[in-house]
């Protein structure tokens, strides 16, 4: 699988293709110990380690063990069990670093800074003033945006709660 054409990944099943991106992932890779990490946590499910480009010192991702690109295509128990990580691992930066607070971000797709082809959660260190953006790459921030103009121009549909509530099981 590892020499295909781009023809050949047409025919690949999404189990082979899932298999094949598994195999390049390098985050996949830190799960099994090919590649070496400082890890933070680890458990059946997730890995934590110190990100190798931080941010900030104590700049922590969480890696969930099942290899998906983005988060719609882990399980509901998969997720949940990152979320809860996610937490533990944000309470711990916030005790032992002392710091102002943590920025917990997800980027799902290019569009949103992904990198890497495997989810990824960012927990971050911050203190107030701290000079860290997100997405350096974007360089300057824009203006803020009146809510108020976007509100009178745009037609808008109030979130019903009850059919959330029913997407989401």
């Amino acid at each position: 699988m590892q020499h295909l054409k781009p023809e050949d990944l047409k025919n690949l099943t999404p189990e082979q293709l899932q298999e094949l991106q598994k195999q390049n992932c390098v985050f996949c890779h830190i799960i099994s110990g090919k590649i070496h990490s400082k890890k933070v946590y680890e458990d059946e499910r997730v890995l934590a380690i110190l990100d190798i480009n931080p941010a900030s010192q104590g700049h922590v991702i969480i890696v969930p063990k099942t290899h998906a690109t983005i988060m719609p295509q882990l399980s509901r128990e998969e997720t949940a069990h990152v979320a809860i990580t996610t937490k533990i691992i944000s309470h711990a930066i916030l005790k032992g670093m002392n710091c102002g607070g943590t920025s917990i971000f997800i980027a799902q797709g290019i569009a949103a800074g992904q990198r890497a082809g495997h989810v990824i959660v960012h927990v971050i260190p911050r203190e107030k003033e701290d000079g860290i953006l997100l997405n350096p790459e974007d360089g300057e921030k824009t203006s803020a945006i009146d809510q108020t103009s976007i509100t009178k121009e745009s037609p808008t549909k109030e979130i019903d709660l009850d059919e959330l509530s029913r997407l989401m099981k």
